[in-house]
C-alpha cells in the first residue's frame, strides 16, 4: 500500500482535482492500492481563520465570509458531480454555522472550539474528492479522527500509537483508493483537534508508519526539495537523493516542500518519501 498526500495547492480547483484524480486513478489502474491524505482547498484554511477571528470579535460580516465558503464547496462539488446528493456538505455548513453563532453570541474563541472550525476545510475537501474519485476508481472515504488519536495532556502532536493501531485494525475493508482527511485527529476524550501547521504531511506519514505503506509520496506544485530558495538563489537546484536526516535539516532551515515532523514516522520504519510535482 502507498500513501500520497495531495496539499491545498494540488486540490485548489476543478482543474486541480481533476489532474490529482487522474494520478490517482493511473496508480489503481497498475494495481496499486492506494491510501490518499488530502488538505482543505486551497485558501479555505485561511478563510476558516478569519471566520472564526470575526465571530469572536462580534463582527456579523462573518456569515458573509461564510457564505462565499459554503457557496465555493457547492461549486466545486456540483461540477465535479453534478446532480450528487447535498446532504454531507449542508449538515457541515449547518454545524459550522452553529458553532460560529455560538463563537459570536459569546464573543470567546477557545482552542477546542477554534480546532473544530479549522476541521471543517479537510472534512468537505476530503468528501468531495472521494465522491468525484468514486465516478472514477472504487474509493472509500474515511474520516480521520476516529484513526489519529492524540494525548491532549501531553502535545496536540503526541500520537497515541497503540490506540491508533488498535482503530486501524478493526477496518474490515479497503478499497483501491482510500481517502482521508490530512490535519486532523481526536483527543482520547473524543474530542476534535488538529495536528498544527504542515498537519496534512504530517497525517500521511503517520498514516505511512500505522499502515507500513511500501512508500510516502508528498504531491505539491514544485518538483522537489531544492538546495536553496529559487526567489533568493539563481543557481538554485532540485536534490535528487538525500537522507531522512539531510532533509530534516534542510525542512528546519526553511524548506517549505516537506515538514520536520512528517519525516520522523517514516524514518523510524525507513519508508521512502517522494517528493512529487502535479
Amino acid at each position: 500500500m502507498k500513501v500520497l498526500k495531495f496539499g491545498g495547492t494540488s486540490v485548489g480547483s476543478v482543474e486541480a482535482i481533476k489532474q490529482v484524480a487522474s494520478i490517482v486513478k493511473q496508480g489503481a489502474d497498475d494495481g496499486q492500492q492506494q491510501v490518499v491524505v488530502v488538505s482543505a482547498f486551497s485558501g479555505v484554511t485561511n478563510e476558516l481563520e478569519e471566520l472564526a477571528r470575526l465571530a469572536s470579535s462580534g463582527d456579523k460580516a462573518y456569515l458573509e465570509v461564510l457564505e462565499k465558503l459554503a457557496a465555493k464547496h457547492y461549486q466545486v462539488y456540483d461540477t465535479l458531480t453534478p446532480g450528487a446528493d447535498r446532504q454531507f456538505l449542508d449538515e457541515n455548513i449547518a454545524l459550522l454555522t452553529d458553532v460560529l453563532q455560538g463563537i459570536y453570541l459569546l464573543k470567546e474563541l477557545t482552542a477546542k472550539s477554534d480546532a473544530y472550525v479549522m476541521s471543517f476545510g479537510e472534512r468537505m475537501s476530503s468528501y468531495i474528492i472521494a465522491e468525484y474519485f468514486n465516478t472514477l476508481v472504487e474509493t472509500k472515504r474515511f474520516d480521520s479522527r476516529d484513526y489519529l488519536i492524540v494525548n491532549q495532556d501531553v502535545s496536540v502532536t503526541a500520537i497515541d500509537h497503540k490506540r491508533s493501531i488498535q482503530r486501524i485494525g478493526a477496518i474490515d475493508s479497503f478499497a483501491q483508493v482510500n481517502v482521508f482527511p490530512g490535519f486532523i485527529a481526536s483527543t482520547t476524550e473524543g474530542i476534535t483537534t488538529t495536528l498544527g501547521r504542515g498537519g496534512s504531511d504530517y497525517s500521511a506519514a503517520l498514516f505511512a508508519n500505522l499502515f507500513n505503506a511500501t512508500e510516502l509520496e508528498i504531491w505539491t506544485d514544485v518538483s522537489g526539495l531544492l538546495s536553496a530558495d529559487p526567489n533568493l538563489v539563481k543557481q538554485a537546484r532540485v536534490i535528487e537523493h538525500l537522507s531522512y536526516e539531510e532533509a530534516m535539516e534542510l525542512s528546519h532551515f526553511g524548506a517549505k516542500v516537506i515538514y520536520p515532523p512528517s519525516i520522523q514516522p517514516a524514518l523510524s520504519k525507513g519508508i521512502p518519501i517522494l517528493i512529487k510535482n502535479t
